[in-house]
């Protein structure tokens, strides 16, 4: 009897681990699961949470909205309105596009597409900024939808808002620390060239050891620093504006006129006599001080032909590969 009963309890007990193991093992998530999937899609392995990270990114671009439409309503409407009134229609139309992009993402991330590229062709001279926006906007339409379906507007959409986010920060920082409204010029001519046009002038201007003596071409960019007329000397490459020019002007001083002339040094300066190094003479114009930018202090070749071949492309009997090789079609300025 009693041999009977241990072997009842272990056949019990064998009973009871092999339904324990069963438990176990119904139990288990598949590998292929969708049950699994969901949890592993739920983890997220980025340092900011995506939901964060979104309402993030969206403040960013109202921020960058409102900074566009007031640059925008302040350049094209004239006389320009009160400035709180421009800031707060800023601030709505911001809004609708933040709207729009949490509404109707494809569609709101073209609009912001549409917007930034306006913008930025806006700051370039005599493009037609309509048909240039029009014109990559589609580009960008084919490429997202049928070229690389894989790349979504939303990330064109965005590279474009840290660009112009980065590039202003940049500007912001170099406007202050160089005093200077305009830090950073874009040539977009050729009147600076040196080549056999004018040696003679060239070589007086190497001779002195002027600043900038091997001049520079259309395509390059001038680190400009904010200078009084008082500090500019002959030989310095200095950058101001013209109203009848709608874009800065960057040529050498050749002459300056005092208003003390039988004093030195120039404690008043009146005017300067400025000359393009590939022009055959001065300048039409005096410069007056306040015409005045700044005095070119760096070349950095080639930099910014992104601005100026759109710029040269513009004109009549025009030579793509001359823009693009010498960043101007033939011209004076």
């Amino acid at each position: 009897m009693a041999s009977k009963r241990a072997g009842s309890k272990r056949t019990k007990r064998k009973d009871r681990s092999s339904s324990v193991l069963k438990k176990k093992k119904t139990s288990k998530v598949p590998e292929s699961s969708p049950e699994k999937e969901t949890d592993r899609s739920t983890v997220d392995t980025g340092l900011v949470p995506a939901d964060r990270r979104d309402a993030v990114e969206l403040l960013l671009v109202l921020l960058l909205l409102v900074y566009v439409f007031t640059q925008m309503a302040t350049s094209f409407i004239a006389p320009s309105p009160p400035m709180l009134q421009v800031l707060a229609v800023s601030v709505v139309l911001g809004a609708g596009v933040c709207i729009v992009i949490r509404k109707e993402d494809v569609v709101g991330h073209y609009l912001l597409t549409f917007i930034l590229l306006f913008f930025i062709f806006t700051e370039i001279p005599g493009l037609n900024s309509l048909f240039a926006t029009g014109f990559v906007t589609l580009l960008v339409f084919v490429w997202t939808e049928f070229i690389d379906p894989e790349e979504h507007i939303s990330e064109t959409s965005m590279c474009l808002v840290y660009a112009i986010v980065l590039a202003k920060a940049i500007l912001f920082v170099l406007h202050a620390t160089l005093a200077t409204s305009t830090p950073i010029v874009a040539v977009v001519s050729n009147s600076m060239k040196h080549d056999n046009t004018n040696e003679e002038y060239a070589a007086w201007v190497k001779e002195n050891g002027f600043p900038i003596s091997n001049g520079f071409t259309g395509g390059d960019v001038l680190l400009v620093v904010g200078t009084k007329a008082e500090g500019i000397r002959v030989g310095d490459v200095i950058v101001y504006y013209h109203s009848r020019v709608p874009m800065p002007i960057v040529h050498r001083a050749v002459g300056v006129a005092c208003t003390n002339k039988d004093e030195s040094p120039c404690t008043k300066v009146r005017a300067l006599a400025t000359r393009g190094d590939h022009n055959a003479g001065p300048d039409r114009w005096a410069v007056t001080p306040d015409m005045l930018e700044g005095r070119a202090v760096l070349r950095i070749p080639k930099l910014g032909l992104i601005k100026a071949a759109p710029v040269c492309l513009l004109k009549s009997s025009c030579s793509v590969i001359a823009c693009i090789m010498e960043g101007e079609c033939k011209g004076r300025l």
